[in-house]
């Protein structure tokens, strides 16, 4: 809708739906020759003045974001950055699946602990359909990536057990509320992998597995 001006300010164009407004936004920015980096660092700091800055960067990403541009802003210092990363890849999920897991599959097997805490971030965002990425994330030679994999099937085992909590409300929380099998059915798919002509896979899949049910255990012995 045009909005006409006054004698303060000139004429503007109203989106009825936001997302739509933000989408166009995207596909005007992506045709101008300015460096993506810098166009996502500008919209970002401008999220808080301008209301359609946040969805057109998550857009304009979706569009033409590459591993090299997400790996920057996963391990980026500015958690806002990390935050735009994540969303971005749930929102190509949805539409580009290869694409998504290819990206998200090569921050895993980065060395990069930011990278993999920001995959595994998103992975938890996505959900149930997620699982490949939990299980290559359990599979690591990273202590630190299977640790924070354990942490996260604990947080999943949880939130699928108890009733009610602070976080019962949001959207993650619903996308694991009702898959109540799932940390189950994947340690399951784990030790169904366990092989010995893979022998030291096994073991750091034993090993995950033992840890696991210990941490259990200890939190919930009455279960």
């Amino acid at each position: 809708v045009e909005m006409p001006g006054d004698l303060f300010q000139g004429p503007a164009i109203k989106f009825t739906y936001p997302l739509v407004g933000a989408y166009v936004l995207a596909r005007l920015l992506s045709s101008l020759d300015t460096p993506l980096k810098q166009t996502i660092q500008l919209l970002v700091e401008k999220r808080e003045r301008f209301s359609l800055a946040w969805d057109a960067a998550v857009a304009l990403l979706v569009m033409r974001g590459d591993f090299e541009m997400f790996s920057d802003l996963a391990g980026a210092s500015n958690p806002e950055l990390r935050e735009l990363a994540s969303a971005s890849l749930v929102k190509l999920q949805g539409i580009d699946r290869d694409r998504a897991i290819d990206i998200l599959t090569q921050l895993l097997d980065s060395n990069m602990e930011e990278y993999q805490r920001t995959a595994l971030r998103t992975a938890f965002a996505i959900g149930p359909d997620a699982r490949e990425l939990l299980l290559r994330g359990a599979m690591s030679r990273s202590p630190s990536l299977q640790q924070a994999v354990k942490d996260m099937l604990f947080l999943i085992w949880t939130s699928t057990s108890d009733s009610g909590g602070p976080g019962s409300a949001s959207t993650v929380y619903f996308l694991w509320r009702h898959a109540q099998d799932f940390t189950r059915q994947m340690l399951q798919d784990l030790v169904a992998r366990a092989s010995w002509s893979r022998l030291h896979e096994t073991i750091r899949i034993a090993r995950f597995v033992l840890d696991w049910c210990i941490t259990l255990y200890i939190n919930h012995c009455d279960r």
